[in-house]
């Protein structure tokens, strides 16, 4: 029992104990039964956050959430004196097979932003599904849909898309080695409802037009808004090579009328 509910956890198919730790290294995964999301985290090593990943997943399935924890073989990273050499990331075929099952995915990160959007890159290439980024260094949604990542808050232009997946959700600031705040759980938390639909969405968004002069609140680019559309039942405007979500803009004066 964990919370007010039972979980059926597989724990674990691998044990892959390695030098100078007793947890989880690549190539281990538990199973729960009924499954709502996935905890994928890389293979550790001191570029990773290795603390959260067990912490999270016991409070997630402490809200109710049946989560499963796949560690993957591959994503330690290299140290900074390494930075020449060339690594590629790539998914056993396994790990394909497990993630393809799932319904969402919910991806840990280490602290370094090239890496994480590379990583998203080759994931949301690969499946079709909603996911949240957790990570130590700040990042945006804007940030990812620049390299061509679709997320629900802001988007690449079609035929800069490259990704069939999405990011549905980001929280920065989990250190390794350190004791998760509350309040990232909290929000993974309502993430996870929002997307089975266990929970609905607030948001509140203004009257954005074509014309209007607005700005992306979470990193200030502004910019005039070219087109209004609508994608998943919500409305995005575009500014410049991106569309953002309405509720995300903060309009910063009236339409400008073209000549």
């Amino acid at each position: 029992m964990i919370g007010r509910k039972a979980h059926y956890v597989n724990c674990r198919a691998k044990f892959g104990g390695g030098l100078g730790y007793g947890i989880a290294r690549g190539g281990t995964h538990s199973d729960e039964y009924g499954e709502d999301a996935l905890i994928i985290a890389m293979d550790f090593s001191d570029r990773h956050i290795p603390y959260p990943v067990c912490d999270i997943t016991q409070r997630l399935r402490a809200y109710g959430i049946k989560a499963s924890v796949l560690v993957l073989r591959k994503g330690k990273g290299i140290k900074a004196e390494q930075h020449f050499v060339k690594v590629e990331f790539k998914l056993e075929e396994d790990e394909r097979e497990r993630i393809e099952r799932s319904k969402l995915l919910i991806f840990h990160h280490g602290n370094v932003a090239r890496h994480i959007i590379y990583k998203q890159i080759y994931f949301l290439k690969l499946f079709d599904k909603p996911s949240i980024v957790i990570c130590q260094c700040p990042i945006d949604y804007e940030d990812l849909a620049r390299e061509g990542v679709d997320t629900k808050y802001v988007r690449p232009l079609p035929e800069k898309r490259l990704t069939k997946g999405r990011v549905v959700g980001i929280i920065t600031g989990v250190i390794r080695g350190h004791i998760t705040p509350l309040r990232s759980t909290e929000e993974i938390k309502r993430i996870v409802f929002v997307e089975s639909g266990e929970e609905k969405a607030i948001e509140t968004a203004p009257e954005i037009e074509e014309g209007m002069e607005v700005t992306y609140t979470a990193t200030g680019t502004a910019g005039t808004v070219e087109e209004v559309v609508e994608f998943w039942g919500a409305k995005y405007a575009r500014i410049n090579d991106l569309y953002y979500r309405t509720s995300t803009l903060m309009p910063l004066s009236a339409k400008t009328e073209k000549n």
